[in-house]
């Protein structure tokens, strides 16, 4: 699990790197498919993992592809043309409280005082971010922060859905199919689409498919096998304190005590949610 946040966190360094090398984040979302799909068909191919979809499914993988995995990530890779990388990935950091919203909104799960703290924590954190970025273009904020809408929705749908019966790395193979396919129509539909990478931007490009289609992917699905959603979901704040480190270590972002006491509050309020969690699970045991 602690490899999997070191991944997600660490991913959107090299995709921004990627930039300077030709890319841009469309781009790298079409590559990191079209380069882990054919890894992905190998390891389900040797370990005998089924590609077969049951058609009562097709519509919950397309709505889960088209509408979570592929906008969310078309979103958040498209903000780091215009944000800070550490502040992209935080601000994407919301979907746990929005997870959290969704479900007290359209199921009409109980809020206790917990989730209630980790929602305000959330909103006040921001608020600091967005008071540190007055001087960045608006479009970057939107799309970080359409992403954590778009992820949190996607998080619901699986956990609602059937689809989470099937094997993750069926699951996954067909989620990434549908998200490359959207980034290349995408890409092709605002000429933002292109291969003129210079081998250094195609190095980071195959490293990030290799690492989060492959290695992020796996090492998530074991964590929370392993070792629950609660303590999954509170190991993954890892992904924004990473990337806000190496992102002032490596691309030299201005790490200003707006941005740091925002990020520490929306980290915070995913912790304050995993312990919630952890604290209602311990309760149902115990019954």
């Amino acid at each position: 699990m602690l490899f999997s946040a070191f991944i997600f966190g660490f991913t959107p360094i090299l995709a921004r790197l990627s930039f300077e090398g030709g890319g841009n984040g469309i781009t790298m979302v079409f590559l990191r498919s079209a380069i882990g799909l054919p890894l992905l068909a190998v390891i389900m191919l040797v370990k005998k993992i089924p590609f077969k979809l049951p058609k009562e499914l097709l519509k919950d993988i397309l709505i889960a592809g088209i509408f979570g995995y592929g906008f969310t990530s078309i979103l958040l890779y498209s903000s780091y043309n215009y944000i800070d990388i550490s502040l992209a990935v935080t601000l994407h950091f919301i979907n746990p409280v929005l997870v959290m919203l969704g479900c007290a909104v359209i199921f009409r799960e109980k809020l206790g005082a917990y989730k209630w703290v980790a929602l305000i924590m959330s909103i006040m954190g921001i608020i600091f971010l967005l008071e540190a970025v007055t001087y960045v273009r608006p479009l970057g904020i939107f799309f970080s922060l359409a992403s954590g809408v778009t992820c949190a929705f996607y998080i619901i749908f699986l956990g609602r859905s059937k689809v989470k019966e099937l094997h993750f790395f069926t699951v996954t193979f067909y989620l990434a199919l549908i998200q490359g396919v959207m980034a290349f129509i995408f890409g092709l539909a605002i000429g933002q689409l292109t291969f003129a990478l210079t081998p250094l931007a195609w190095m980071y490009a195959v490293i990030i498919a290799l690492c989060v289609t492959i290695g992020g992917v796996t090492f998530f699905q074991l964590g929370v096998i392993n070792a629950g959603p609660p303590t999954a979901s509170m190991i993954s704040t890892l992904e924004p304190i990473t990337s806000i480190v190496l992102g002032s270590l490596i691309l030299a972002e201005n790490l200003t005590s707006f941005r740091i006491i925002g990020g520490f509050l929306i980290v915070s309020s995913v912790i304050v949610i995993s312990l919630a969690e952890r604290k209602a699970m311990f309760k149902q045991q115990a019954i």
